[in-house]
């Protein structure tokens, strides 16, 4: 997996949004630790935290078109953060329909990096509270994304794994409809094992590390245990040490897919590969999708997530950047204490709600707040109460503590 980098948490210093979702043009200066953005319903503040995510893993966590994301009337979208701690100065994203989206970073930057590792984030959104109780898809695409920051080269192993698989399809149905008996699928085979080799092999290294983050994270929501089990679609599953190699995956696959071969074109679908694996969360010996309480489960999407968080640190050598997308609107007391007291201080983190008053106390934490409206984003300053909360001053009156912060950034 990923080396370290740099030490210290990585950073966003600046924010550059242009013909993004609903911002014609954006220039944010965020603060080094807490930033919360609020602001009504349908104002942009999930917008400005899909763009950051954009940057690192490359797509949207909210919809699977790029064309989505273009302000109306534009032809297209920069996205850009000039960083700190990291390996580049800056990252760029830009779309346009005829060439797609296009990553880039200076020439003098770590150029071996993907841009997970460039700007590392760890995302909770409503829809993680899922992540336990909801579709396997769900947890494929989060042990994905999490291999995807670790392990450099994955998302492009798992991209050229998924076109292999839809040709094998092809063929299959082809072959079906024929009454052939499916040779022309050797060269496809040889191709579709490799790659099940790399991911199959980076999957089991990825889950030995978080696996026992994740039990710790649960034990200190005072849970008890918890697991992110793992059955390979793959009849002789290699054991031991050489779960690590993609060859001992490679070879398993490959003589599978030759005793299957009948089988397969019967039903014109590939039956093995790491696209039909099985994942599932486990809480003191149960499986939380069928036995979990709707609470047990919201806990182990938390504690996936806060595991996520150490795991990248440990791994990166550095913090990466938070992402909390109105989660504590859906949260209880005591699972918001529980996020709130599981974020190290020194990390950057960027935080969506309507109302700031209504957010839980973060222990020590001075936090910058920006007020989102109307296309635009304008700075209030930095405190440590909220805007709104009992006893405080609003923004605009200043008051001990408070340091007024100048900029206006909007378009």
């Amino acid at each position: 997996m990923a080396g370290g980098i740099a030490p210290g948490p990585v950073q966003v210093t600046r924010l550059y949004l242009s013909s993004f979702r609903n911002f014609a043009s954006l220039e944010l200066e965020p603060g080094p630790g807490l930033n919360v953005l609020y602001g009504p319903n349908g104002s942009g503040k999930t917008n400005i935290l899909e763009a950051i995510y954009f940057l690192s893993a490359g797509r949207s966590y909210r919809t699977a078109r790029e064309a989505e994301l273009v302000s109306w009337g534009a032809e297209g979208f920069t996205v850009r953060a000039d960083l700190r701690g990291t390996g580049s100065p800056w990252l760029k994203a830009c779309y346009q329909p005829q060439r797609g989206c296009t990553l880039s970073i200076p020439a003098s930057a770590t150029s071996a990096r993907n841009a997970a590792v460039i700007l590392p984030v760890v995302l909770f959104a409503p829809e993680d509270l899922e992540l336990a109780g909801g579709q396997p898809a769900l947890r494929r695409r989060f042990l994905d994304e999490l291999a995807g920051q670790l392990v450099p080269g994955y998302h492009k192993t798992l991209g050229r794994y998924g076109r292999v698989v839809m040709q094998r399809n092809e063929l299959l149905r082809e072959a079906q409809a024929r009454h052939l008996r499916g040779e022309l699928l050797e060269a496809w085979d040889e191709e579709m094992a490799q790659l099940a080799g790399r991911l199959w092999s980076a999957r089991h290294r990825v889950l030995a590390g978080f696996n026992p983050l994740l039990e710790k994270c649960y034990r200190e929501l005072g849970r008890g245990e918890a697991t992110l089990a793992w059955a390979p679609a793959l009849e002789e599953v290699p054991e031991g040490p050489v779960r690590g190699d993609p060859g001992a995956w490679e070879r398993s696959l490959r003589t599978e897919l030759a005793a299957r071969r009948r089988e397969e074109v019967r039903y014109g679908v590939t039956l093995a590969g790491p696209h039909r694996d099985s994942l599932w969360f486990t809480a003191t010996g149960k499986e939380v999708r069928q036995y979990g309480s709707r609470g047990e489960q919201r806990s182990v999407a938390l504690a996936a997530r806060l595991a996520q968080f150490l795991l990248l640190k440990e791994e990166l050598g550095f913090e990466p950047v938070l992402l909390l997308d109105d989660v504590f609107a859906e949260l209880d007391e005591e699972r918001q204490r529980a996020v709130t007291g599981g974020l190290p201080e020194s990390a950057q983190a960027f935080l969506t709600c309507v109302r700031p008053a209504a957010l839980p106390p973060w222990p020590g934490k001075r936090a910058r707040y920006l007020r989102v409206a109307g296309g635009e984003v304008v700075a209030e300053g930095e405190d440590s109460v909220p805007p709104g909360a009992t006893g405080a001053p609003g923004p605009a009156q200043g008051g001990e503590g408070k340091t007024p912060l100048p900029e206006r950034a909007g378009g």
